[in-house]
């Protein structure tokens, strides 16, 4: 299992927050080049230097162009509506804290806030 941490502003702060409707829609969304998330593993889901929540991947990855009524991301969110964008149904749970990571879209190698992060999804 891996983990990794999405921001929700796609290609920066400037850009409208994606987290409602990834939310609502039960999914996480990533880049195939930068975070080729798998079933199994978990997202930090982030806003800035705050977690909003952690989400367990629970199937195999698909490219987002695979659901045409997902095409308005682009236009909406500043998201790439095409094959490397993948899509996956996420178990969600909502919680809060701080965590100081600059860069969104990446997997987390620190093996203490690994650790602390499986922690706080194994007790949820």
């Amino acid at each position: 299992m891996a983990v990794w941490k999405f921001g929700v502003h796609f290609g920066g702060g400037n850009n409208p927050s994606h987290y409602d409707f990834i939310k609502e829609e039960g999914i996480a969304i990533g880049h195939r080049p930068h975070a080729p998330f798998s079933n199994g593993d978990l997202v930090i889901i982030t806003d800035g230097f705050t977690v909003k929540a952690i989400v367990g991947i629970v199937e195999e990855p698909w490219p987002i162009t695979d659901k045409p009524g997902y095409a308005f991301v682009e236009e909406a969110y500043n998201i790439t509506y095409g094959p490397d964008t993948i899509v996956a149904k996420a178990e969600w749970y909502d919680f809060p804290f701080w965590y100081q990571l600059v860069r969104a879209g990446n997997q987390v190698h620190d093996p203490e806030r690994i650790r602390v992060i499986e922690n706080i999804w194994n007790n949820r």
